[in-house]
């Protein structure tokens, strides 16, 4: 690969990540485009709050936004469904009170607790065996998971400067809305401006110190 010049590096090929190369692909596909990061693994032993077996999935929710983000990606999941011939059920709940990780160590030490909550996982069971009766599962298994938070909890996705752009913090919607964000992100980077029928005001980042920034 030495030598080579791309026209889109894409660092991060995670829900988001992955979606905005896809995209950037159909944009423009004469394109050079590069995406950094780790192939999706066999084993599942990295740390990731979601794998594409399954996303916990919902159209409507109390901000409009996310609800415009997520029923535009559920509506191209066949896009980029594998057949496996597998089905699987994913629950999840809402984020446990106390549990506010503010270090990267804070964030490596939850994610160690392979098993997650087995008092929640426990719970999460008995109410998908009382919602869907007669399901007989091959096998089950909890795991830990991270939601990060903006504080306007919205996704940031922007122009930082005029050749870099960003798109993160999912707040709780990423994956089941991380397609059209990344389409949001494709067109934003390539256009070199906000190119997407959404406000950009919506999706503005915010420096925590902008004085300090070195953007």
């Amino acid at each position: 690969m030495d030598g080579i010049v791309y026209d889109l590096c894409i660092v991060g090929a995670g829900l988001i990540g992955s979606a905005a190369a896809r995209h950037a692909t159909i944009i423009s596909p004469n394109a050079k485009i590069c995406l950094i990061g780790p192939n999706e693994p066999k084993e599942r032993s990295i740390f990731a709050s979601h794998y594409d077996e399954g996303r916990i999935t919902r159209i409507l929710d109390t901000d409009p936004t996310w609800s415009v983000l997520s029923r535009r990606s559920v509506s191209r999941y066949r896009d980029i469904e594998q057949k496996t011939g597998k089905f699987y059920l994913k629950i999840g709940h809402s984020s446990q009170k106390g549990n506010d990780l503010h270090t990267e160590n804070d964030v490596k030490d939850w994610f160690k607790k392979t098993e997650g909550c087995k008092s929640m996982f426990q719970q999460l069971m008995k109410a998908m065996f009382d919602i869907v009766k007669g399901v007989q599962p091959v096998s089950t298994h909890s795991n830990t998971c991270v939601t990060t938070l903006t504080p306007t909890l919205n996704i940031y996705c922007d122009m930082v400067t005029p050749t870099l752009g960003l798109a993160v913090g999912g707040c709780g919607h990423g994956a089941k809305a991380s397609d059209e964000i990344g389409k949001m992100a494709a067109r934003m980077v390539i256009a070199g401006k906000w190119d997407h029928d959404l406000p950009a005001d919506r999706f503005r980042v915010r420096f925590k110190n902008e004085f300090n920034s070195k953007l």
